[in-house]
């Protein structure tokens, strides 16, 4: 097991985590802290007691849905993979493999029990692939897939805070840059300029933000000359190596303008988008 976890601010941040007493929170970081690679702690009531938390820090976790329960008395993160991602070679599979198999990922990568749920999220649904998303059953019959995988792997891989993302979120959002045929040859690999892998980071960003956001409902909206077009604008106002500021002002426009097309017409305007 790692000696270092992550925790996504998205979670930890929200009111409905820091609404709860000190010592509840407190115990999901000790917990997160003792977690097995996929999430999993067996022993969540005597990490209760070396903290000295009380039951009702635990029974409130499970409560607020921060945790899952198992009758087993086992326990798994519920945002597990929105707070870590692990590496393949250095990835260790859970040995509570029966908990495992009653679990399916939501749309947020989160944990559930309820396979409706997850239907939703799964890619085969959202794209049209040939995919299973129950958790530990998730492969992509999809050779093109897989290479454009590796491809965006190899150009975002050395950009900092990648690893915030969970294998699910980078498939969902190269899948989608796929579609919008946002890619290149990956055997020309070696001739990717730096300017071209900068580009392809802030697209990979742009669209994330997206497909993990309210703003999920205009993705049909979302066109390659779009998503071009408000690129290369904000790369006239913003400096691309300044990415805080160029994804803020990126992401913005790009968000108002796909809710202004469904506001206004929906396809149509946006097959004419560009000359707009």
């Amino acid at each position: 097991m790692a000696n270092r976890r992550m925790f996504s601010q998205d979670i930890v941040e929200s009111d409905a985590f820091t609404e709860m007493p000190l010592s509840t929170q407190a115990l999901y970081f000790h917990l997160g802290m003792n977690a097995d690679d996929d999430g999993f702690v067996n022993s969540p009531k005597k990490i209760q007691r070396m903290l000295g938390a009380s039951d009702n820090d635990l029974k409130l976790l499970i409560e607020k849905r921060f945790l899952l329960y198992f009758e087993s008395g086992i326990i798994v993160i519920k945002h597990w993979k929105m707070n870590n991602y692990i590496q393949k070679d250095r990835y260790r599979e859970t040995v509570y493999k029966s908990e495992k198999e009653q679990l399916y990922i939501k749309k947020n990568g989160a944990y559930t029990f309820d396979e409706s749920k997850s239907k939703d999220f799964c890619i085969q649904n959202v794209y049209d692939l040939d995919t299973q998303c129950s958790v530990g059953k998730c492969s992509i019959d999809n050779t093109t897939l897989h290479n454009i995988t590796l491809y965006y792997y190899y150009l975002i891989g050395k950009c900092e805070n990648f690893e915030n993302s969970t294998e699910y979120e980078k498939n969902i959002v190269i899948t989608q840059l796929k579609n919008l045929n946002i890619y290149g040859d990956i055997s020309f690999d070696n001739l990717i300029t730096e300017e071209k892998r900068t580009e392809y980071i802030l697209l990979y960003w742009a669209v994330k933000e997206i497909l993990f956001s309210s703003h999920k409902v205009y993705i049909k909206y979302l066109t390659k000359d779009l998503l071009l077009d408000k690129f290369y604008k904000t790369c006239n106002y913003k400096n691309k190596n300044d990415t805080k500021n160029f994804l803020d002002y990126f992401i913005k426009t790009l968000k108002k303008e796909i809710q202004r097309i469904s506001e206004i017409g929906g396809d149509l305007v946006a097959k004419r988008l560009v000359k707009i």
